[in-house]
């Protein structure tokens, strides 16, 4: 019986197929068009409002983001956020940075008491702090009877 003829084995003979490196590859291209689409540049944020009993918080999650990057203001009742980010990308084969500038804007429900207004930014992780002004407060409002006696609506004619 004869065996057919085979190529000896060579371990390093054609170029390995890196598939991490070509996802890698793939994900920067494609966050690099949506950026260009949607102004972003790339970078992504994740903001929350939520109403608390005195105001509301606005946290935003700024992974990567030093504080002294970030500027927050409050102009009425516009909320605006905006700050640059930069990430470093290290491969074998090259070293890749990126600069991105975010700004996200919100438009609060009532008028906040500006004066009291606090921003503290931990790991990455901003939350503002946001009081209603006191002529915007939530009040009860007890219901009284009509002065007329028995509530009982007359009919005139």
């Amino acid at each position: 019986m004869t065996l057919p003829a085979t190529r000896p084995w060579r371990p390093f003979s054609r170029p390995i197929w890196d598939p991490t490196g070509e996802l890698t590859q793939l994900r920067s291209e494609i966050l690099r068009m949506l950026g260009a689409l949607s102004g972003t540049d790339g970078w992504t944020n994740d903001v929350e409002m939520t109403e608390t009993d005195d105001g509301w918080l606005v946290t935003a999650r700024l992974p990567g983001v030093a504080p002294e990057e970030v500027t927050v203001e409050l102009e009425g009742r516009e909320l605006s956020i905006r700050g640059r980010a930069e990430a470093e990308e290290e491969s074998e084969e090259m070293q890749e940075f990126q600069r991105s500038a975010f700004h996200y804007r919100l438009t609060l429900p009532n008028e906040v008491d500006q004066d009291r207004v606090d921003a503290t930014m931990d790991h990455g992780l901003l939350r503002v702090h946001l009081p209603r002004s006191p002529q915007a407060r939530r009040r009860a409002i007890t219901i009284g009877r009509p002065a007329s006696g028995n509530g009982q609506a007359r009919s005139t004619g």
